[in-house]
């Protein structure tokens, strides 16, 4: 009996650290990366305050990631060809470029492009795509 006493003790006092262990898991912050990124035509995360939450939490996530930083990373990018070695690399560079290209190539002109053109140029984005050999510069996707 005391073995059936003893088990009852510990599920009552385990329960609750278990149900709050599972109230966090639905409360989960979202990834840098599913930063309000809007997926095919929903412009929904293709907007100011998307790539300024994407840029706000790159900077509290890493104290090297900066416009400067990235600059000097894809200046790197575009002088080799290609990948920059490991020691260069800045998280989320790629990402932050990566969303502010999606919001030009969505938007073409206006205010929203050109709002996108002004990260493009002080993040100093370039990419790689498959088309080409060379990476794409800012300078070709903000003319």
């Amino acid at each position: 009996m005391a073995n059936a006493r003893d088990m009852f003790i510990l599920l009552s006092l385990a329960a609750p650290c278990v149900a709050r262990l599972l109230d966090h898991r639905t409360h989960v912050q979202p990834a840098l990366v599913d930063v309000a990124v809007g997926s095919g035509n929903d412009a929904s995360g293709l907007t100011e305050k998307a790539v300024l939450e994407q840029i706000r939490q790159y900077q509290a996530a890493n104290p090297t990631f900066s416009e400067e930083s990235c600059t000097k990373m894809f200046e790197t990018k575009l002088k080799l060809g290609g990948p920059v070695p490991s020691e260069q690399f800045v998280k989320g560079c790629t990402e932050v470029c990566g969303l502010v290209k999606k919001v030009k190539d969505y938007w073409g002109s206006g205010k929203m492009a050109d709002y996108a053109c002004g990260h493009i140029n002080d993040f100093g984005c370039v990419w790689e795509t498959a088309e080409r050999v060379a990476p794409v510069t800012g300078k070709e996707v903000c003319r």
